[in-house]
């Protein structure tokens, strides 16, 4: 016999009984028990009564429920749905508009069989529920949320639970509320009028206490009725007309929430500050206000219509089923998020351990994904993110966990794979799907993504383990040129290790001024006289000699060392130029090239400006140099710098031309001088012809631009008359000669005819 006390919707307890072992719960199923009101129809599962208690499982409500336990609570495994329930327990189901609390009072397990007891036994190994306190609830979700915005929503929603009174409801909520907004000095919540036609003042408080609630602005209303959602205001918006102002009252700004119960807005709760030269509201601020106005809109309402007893168990279930939302899926696309894809791997590594089945980490982000935010916006590659997160759950098993880990990046736990040929098929359907084009709004997106996959127990044992080693594996896929997945491979933690000793070894080597730069001679092709250099930097290792970019540059640039790097450069090349200069030389042109690290955070042009006061240099003797990709990624934010750069006088040239997007719409609209033509056409404008008609082209092109050309890798004599006859300015290469140390290079340059004290004439680089 089994009994249960069910608590119904009006708040009143029923007493039922059932003589069965098996308690189906439905919705006017056959041969079904039915637990009345206010189960609904989103919730299904079984009771049964066993020598351990009672288990419902086959949990298939979408957002999971309950079991409280004294002061424990007890969340049903999401995955298998199946948690023992023992007599006193509590069981709180699911999130929808109505829940249901069971306490299990008595039972008889006579009627158990010896089969059902050990199906119970193998249903409780699987599930392994997580048991925590409330206290310790509030803590995990207080990594991915805000914890005090938690705890004063939980403390409120728990102190109102069965509150009577609207009144004694409303403090509980400025008390609550208040707590948050140290800058608020006011809280006055409005209620609809028993006719609806307007809100009164029903509850007034300030940090004095409660106080006497003010006349709501007839404005503020209007444009909160008017939106239908929470909004931040300031009393000198000229939208407060002279009859309405809230000046009159002392506020200066404030936020307004509607009431809303769900089907209208029963009142308004405005909070206010009175306080001048102190920050205003934010939309941080404003969700809170959100958040809490809904809450109290409900307890509001189900005191109104039930005599003031809040629905406890439905209040408090939605509440922490939304705080459970928040902390274990991702807002964005639905997907599980970090937090629980490691609670999860974490499981499966356990459980793996047990039965010795292997389980696969995937591990991959998007390529180039950043050029799509920084072109389109935010709100487009939101979008792609969306789609794609719902492809992705139809390239994997159901028993399969696919998490956004943040961003661009995402990862999917196979548990219980037979062979790591089941991985690679989801790696290559994923891959496969990324490449689909995707519509979003009116442009037609085409993507690729890079997959790193690790095994487990074969390359490691633990979660952290194994997402490192996943972690490294994706690396290596987009080294090998992306839109692939690479498995892990033991000698990739050696490579990292050698990687992290070549960066510590770079940041001494800038601490005792290892890094020098050497000078790649530019000549004029008509006359071949000198008329600048490329500044290249490379590193005198104490051990291993002079080291080519080749060696370190590509790891630099993955911190702030190119940054440090790129700025010696900047400051050395100016240096250079006052060295020359002070030594009677002609002027030349320094080049330097730059990395799109240094475009970042709009310092460059300080740089620049402090290099060049210090050195006293001719600023039109100095050139910067960025290749066409470097140029594509954030298009914005380099326009802006290559302007400011342009206003100081520096000489603007896109390197490698020819091998990038080559779009001529940013050569018309940016603020572009040079043009270098990359070595790979000029060497080849011997032996194919469709490289040197290329070639000729955009050495016609650059001049209808009034551009200058620069040809780079000039190897041959064949090569240096193919430019002159086709009209290329400059050019580059080893038939000119080597990149060179300072003092050769310098040696190199002419005198100049005038003494550098009278020096005051300006070269014709054209």
């Amino acid at each position: 016999m089994l009994r249960i006390e069910l608590t119904r919707a009006d708040g009143t307890p029923e007493v039922r009984d059932f003589d069965t072992s098996s308690v189906r719960i439905g919705r006017d199923a056959a041969n079904d028990v039915v637990v009345p009101d206010p189960i609904v129809s989103n919730f299904h599962g079984e009771l049964r009564v066993t020598e351990h208690g009672i288990v419902y499982h086959d949990l298939r409500s979408t957002n999971g429920s309950l079991v409280r336990r004294g002061d424990r609570l007890i969340r049903i495994d999401r995955e298998h749905g199946r948690v023992a329930i023992e007599p006193g327990d509590e069981l709180l189901l699911g999130h929808a508009t109505r829940a249901v609390a069971l306490r299990v009072a008595t039972f008889d397990a006579a009627s158990t069989t010896p089969a059902m007891a050990a199906e119970i036994e193998s249903t409780l190994d699987i599930g392994e529920a997580l048991e925590v306190t409330e206290r310790d609830t509030l803590q995990q979700l207080g990594e991915s949320a805000d914890r005090a915005v938690l705890l004063a929503l939980h403390r409120f929603t728990t102190h109102a639970a069965g509150e009577r009174e609207v009144g004694r409801l409303l403090e509980y909520f400025a008390t609550g509320l208040l707590s948050l907004l140290p800058r608020a000095d006011r809280l006055t919540v409005y209620l609809e009028s028993a006719d609806g036609d307007t809100f009164e003042p029903a509850y007034a408080r300030d940090r004095a206490g409660k106080t006497q609630p003010e006349g709501l602005s007839r404005t503020l209303r209007d444009l909160v009725l008017e939106r239908g959602r929470a909004v931040l205001f300031s009393a000198s918006d000229p939208e407060f007309d002279v009859a309405d102002s809230l000046l009159a009252s002392g506020i200066v700004n404030g936020m307004c929430a509607p009431l809303w119960n769900g089907a209208q807005t029963i009142g308004l709760v405005v909070v206010d500050s009175r306080t001048r030269n102190v920050a205003p509201f934010t939309l941080e601020h404003l969700s809170w206000l959100t958040l809490f106005s809904h809450q109290l809109a409900l307890g509001v309402e189900n005191a109104r219509l039930t005599t003031g007893l809040f629905e406890t168990v439905d209040e408090l279930t939605c509440i922490r089923t939304e705080m459970e939302q928040l902390a274990f899926f991702d807002s964005l696309t639905g997907l599980h998020n970090r937090r629980l894809f490691i609670d999860r791997l974490q499981q499966a590594v356990r459980v793996n351990h047990r039965s010795g089945h292997r389980l696969a980490v995937l591990y991959f982000d998007l390529d180039n994904f950043k050029q799509i935010n920084d072109t389109l916006g935010h709100d487009a590659g939101d979008a792609l993110l969306r789609t794609l997160s719902d492809r992705l759950l139809r390239c994997v098993r159901n028993e399969d966990t696919v998490a956004r880990i943040g961003g661009d990046e995402f990862a999917i736990l196979m548990s219980e794979i037979g062979s790591i040929e089941a991985a690679q098929v989801v790696a290559s359907k994923v891959l496969a799907e990324f490449r689909k084009p995707v519509r979003v709004g009116t442009h037609l997106l085409r993507v690729s993504a890079s997959i790193g996959i690790t095994i487990a127990p074969d390359d490691g044992d633990s979660a952290e383990t194994l997402l490192k080693n996943a972690d490294l594996a994706l690396y290596r896929a987009k080294s090998r040129g992306r839109d692939l997945y690479q498995f892990y491979l033991d000698e990739m933690n050696d490579e990292i290790t050698d990687r992290l000793f070549l960066q510590r070894e770079m940041w001494e080597g800038l601490e005792h001024a290892e890094f020098v730069q050497y000078f790649q001679p530019v000549w004029r092709l008509s006359n071949a006289s000198l008329v600048g250099a490329e500044v290249l930097t490379r590193w005198q290792h104490p051990t291993r000699g002079l080291l080519l970019p080749e060696h370190f540059i590509g790891l630099a640039e993955e911190s702030e060392l190119i940054e440090r790097i790129g700025e010696h450069a900047i400051i050395g090349a100016c240096e250079h130029l006052a060295r020359l200069r002070r030594a009677g030389r002609s002027r030349v042109r320094l080049s330097i090239n730059l990395s799109a690290r240094q475009f970042r955070g709009g310092g460059l042009p300080g740089i620049f400006r402090r290099a060049i006061e210090a050195t006293a240099v001719d600023v039109a003797d100095l050139e910067v140099e960025i290749t066409e990709t470097m140029l594509m990624e954030n298009i914005r934010e380099t326009r802006e710098v290559l302007e400011q750069l342009k206003d100081l006088g520096i000489s603007i040239a896109i390197d490698d031309f020819g091998v990038g997007y080559s779009s001529l719409g940013y050569l018309k609209d940016l603020p572009i001088d040079v043009l270098k033509v990359d070595r790979s056409f000029v060497q080849r404008v011997e032996t194919q012809r469709e490289d040197a008609e290329i070639v000729a082209a955009i050495i016609a092109m650059a001049h209808k631009l009034h551009m200058q050309v620069v040809a780079e890798g000039i190897e041959s004599e064949l090569q240096r008359r193919f430019l002159c006859d086709n009209g290329c300015d400059l050019g580059q290469g080893f038939l000119f000669g080597a990149p060179q140390p300072y003092p050769t290079f310098a040696a190199m340059v002419p005198p100049h005819a005038f003494s550098p004290s009278t020096e005051n004439t300006t070269t014709d680089w054209h």
